[in-house]
């Protein structure tokens, strides 16, 4: 009997501790960006304890412009889930094609994902220069006639050497 209750101790011990298992999963927002343009990049981890992942191996590729975290827990019917959102704006220090290295959440190690990073087109708006100061916008209207009061679809990109802080809204 004492054996029998060992046996179901230790087979429900296990099978909360698979309960528990830690998966991470990670997002990319492109899979191609010019070298003056940035990405983002999720991780979500889905696993007990607070986690602090390592970001060390993407700054070998990558300069980390800007990060932001969000963690949630809930109990329902008694059982935790504790869930962790990762956001990181990256921009390249090189262009080709970059890996992406697995980063470590506990014993838990994220996929590796590519991301592929083209040179910079040339400057149209400043005669093939590359624009001098802290910012520069480069606004594009596709070729072709317009008309009185007709929509006409501009594309505004904004180029900053410096992290912007605090936020912007449109």
């Amino acid at each position: 009997m004492t054996a029998l209750r060992l046996l179901l101790f230790a087979v429900a011990a296990l099978s909360s501790a698979f309960a528990f298992a830690a998966d991470v999963r990670v997002n990319l927002s492109r899979a191609q960006i010019n070298i003056d343009e940035t990405a983002e990049i999720r991780f979500v981890y889905l696993g007990p304890g607070n986690i602090r992942p390592d970001w060390g191996p993407l700054r070998r590729d990558f300069q980390i412009v800007s990060q932001s975290n969000q963690t949630k827990t809930s109990v329902l019917n008694g059982v935790r889930k504790d869930e962790s959102h990762w956001t990181l704006e990256l921009r390249p220090k090189r262009h080709g094609k970059i890996n992406i290295p697995p980063i470590a959440f506990g014993g838990t190690k994220s996929a590796q994902k590519q991301l592929v990073v083209r040179k910079a087109p040339p400057a149209k708006s400043s005669g093939g220069k590359k624009p001098k100061g802290d910012f520069y916008i480069d606004i594009s209207v596709p070729p072709g006639d317009v008309y009185v009061q007709q929509e006409v679809r501009m594309r505004i990109k904004v180029f900053m050497t410096h992290p912007v802080r605090g936020s912007l809204t449109p």
